[in-house]
């Protein structure tokens, strides 16, 4: 019977001993190892240095879509995953910023925005119908403005190397190959982003 008491003494003592092995600090913390969530607050002025109240902030990137109005010129996206995000401020008789802003995981960053009052611009610098040869080409639009704006392709065969920007700038739009000896149309849109 001693025998036998050593051997399920022993047992015990190796059943003791993995589950002690097994147990890490992890265990106590069920959130350890997950990335702190990062923070991009801020404060929204006018040219002057006062605070614009109701301007409406639109963050996105990482697959996040938030928006939230600055009601006392005050603005806070939280829970945010670490990346790169654009953040676009709106508020009526302004013209509209946007800016990218990077975050690393357990970030708390603090982005101040001024708006400038006025009414947005847009031209092209191109004209409005271009002919395009039937191979594969690309083709550089300049457009001058003072806002945001975005660029939008109906068809398949023209794409823009980006969907929009700010300010004055030019985009490349990039042309496939028609394997049809015909002629096709096709309709890009370039416009400003105005506030109503």
């Amino acid at each position: 019977m001693t025998k036998n008491n050593f051997y399920l003494f022993s047992l015990c003592l190796a059943l003791t001993a993995a589950l002690v092995v097994s147990c890490n600090k992890d265990d106590d913390n069920p959130g350890a190892g997950q990335p702190n969530p990062a923070v991009i607050q801020g404060s929204v002025y006018d040219e002057y240095n006062k605070v614009l109240t109701g301007a409406q902030l639109i963050l996105e990137g990482n697959g996040l879509k938030k928006t939230v109005i600055a009601s006392n010129g005050i603005y806070k996206f939280d829970s945010l995953q670490g990346g790169t995000y654009n953040i676009s401020v709106r508020r009526s008789g302004y013209i509209e910023l946007t800016e990218a802003i990077t975050a690393a995981s357990g970030d708390s960053l603090t982005k101040n925005f001024a708006l400038k009052p006025g009414a947005a611009y847009f031209s092209l610098a191109s004209d409005s119908t271009l002919v395009v040869p039937a191979y594969a080409n690309s083709f550089k639009i300049r457009a001058f403005s003072n806002s945001s704006w975005v660029v939008n392709s109906e068809n398949d065969w023209l794409t823009p190397e980006k969907s929009g920007t700010s300010g004055d700038d030019s985009i490349t739009i990039r042309v496939a190959e028609s394997l049809l000896d015909n002629m096709r149309g096709g309709k890009l849109t370039m416009r400003s982003i105005i506030l109503p």
